[in-house]
Parts: C-alpha cells; structure tokens; sequence
C-alpha cells in the first residue's frame, strides 16, 4: 500500500511539474482552462514557448506544446477559451524568457484540477 502511494505520489508530482502542453477539442478533457491574454499585467502567468522538451520539464513558466487532439496522461491537457470569465488561469505568451513571471495562483492551484489516469 505504501509503494503505491509512493509511486502515485511520484508520478502526479512528475506530470504537475513537467510543463508539456497539449491542446485538446473538448473542454471535458482538459486539466485547465486557459485564456491567452495579449496583456502582461492582466497575466496569471509569463510563461516563454520553448522548443525544448527538456527546458519544459526542467524549468518552470517554460511551455513546450505538442500536437494532439486527446487527451494525455503525461501531459498538462489545456482548452483554451475566448473569454476570461471561462478560465482557470489568464497566460501570457511571451517572447523573452527572462520575463517567465509565474504568481501564487499559478504556482498554487493551477495544476490542482489535473487528473491522473494510468491509461
């Protein structure tokens, strides 16, 4: 019983920190519901698209996207929404990634709704 706890315990903080994200259709299969903000300051976070795999895994506020239609299990699966009001967090896409600025919301609960299936 302990192991399994364990390894759950491993494994949903693995996916919480690995920040590889995967857009999907259907707002039922998404961990969070985003909306993308052209404005830094109405943000809850400055996260930087990066094309490194291994920088989205290692280093927070760093987005790497695949393409997918599904939902994924070792993935952060995101519906993004044209309204505010819909979303769990705001983010902004920036640029530079000196300006990754992540607040206590995104840091604290962001991640909360994620569900894990061992599929």
């Amino acid at each position: 019983m302990k192991f399994a706890s364990l390894l759950t315990f491993i494994l949903l903080s693995s996916f919480t920190q690995a920040q590889i994200i995967n857009v999907v259709e259907n707002k039922s299969d998404a961990d969070v519901i985003i909306f993308f903000t052209s404005f830094e300051w109405n943000a809850d976070a400055v996260v930087y698209h990066t094309r490194s795999i291994h920088h989205a895994r290692n280093m927070p506020g760093h987005w790497y996207f695949i393409s997918g239609l599904r939902r994924r299990p070792d993935c952060i699966n995101i519906f993004v929404v044209d309204n505010a009001g819909e979303a769990n967090l705001n983010i902004f896409l920036s640029d530079d990634e000196r300006k990754v600025k992540l607040n206590q919301r995104y840091k604290n609960g962001a991640w909360k709704g994620k569900k894990f299936s061992p599929s």
